[in-house]
């Protein structure tokens, strides 16, 4: 009898998981406001990353998209579970909309949608939440302080350094 390695098993199984969420639809194209459902929503784009209670008994589902993230989708359900909105959250308008010093965590994550990195500040008080974006055809990166008391503090947006002294860019 041969038996497998359990090693080589578990890789099997997570690239087959891989491919078969290759499938999902990276955008959400083909989702139609006012007509398409939650259910269309998870067999078009798969489970969402993230679920969120929005305004007026809304829901909104994340959907971080692209390598190390850099898309993030919001597919925003009414209490009736009809798609209102299919939206790209990752973008320099959203960005401004951060106020430090007021903006609280839960509003930059309903703005946003789902850190990719989180990390320890050092010697601030607080984490960092990271997010990788793409401006027109530059590389970004985004970090925000969010501080104990669930407010955000600080918010760089910067070309992102892995890639800005030299490096590639798409």
């Amino acid at each position: 009898m041969t038996t497998i390695n359990p090693w080589l098993r578990r890789a099997a199984a997570a690239m087959i998981t891989a491919l078969a969420g290759g499938c999902a639809s990276y955008t959400g194209d083909g989702l139609i406001a006012g007509k398409s459902t939650s259910a269309d929503v998870e067999a078009l784009m798969g489970r969402p990353t993230e679920q969120a209670a929005g305004p007026d008994g809304a829901s909104i589902w994340f959907y971080p998209r692209g390598p190390e993230g850099r898309h993030t989708y919001a597919v925003t359900l009414g209490a009736d579970r009809v798609v209102r909105a299919v939206e790209q959250r990752l973008t320099y308008e959203n960005v401004a909309k951060l106020v430090p010093g007021a903006t609280t965590a839960k509003e930059t994550r309903l703005i946003l949608g789902p850190p990719a990195f989180v990390s320890a500040t050092g010697r601030l008080p607080g984490v960092w939440w990271e997010y990788p974006m793409v401006q027109l055809t530059r590389l970004k990166a985004l970090w925000i302080r969010i501080t104990d008391d669930g407010i955000v503090r600080d918010v760089i947006y910067k070309d992102d350094p892995l890639y800005d002294a030299g490096g590639p860019h798409p």
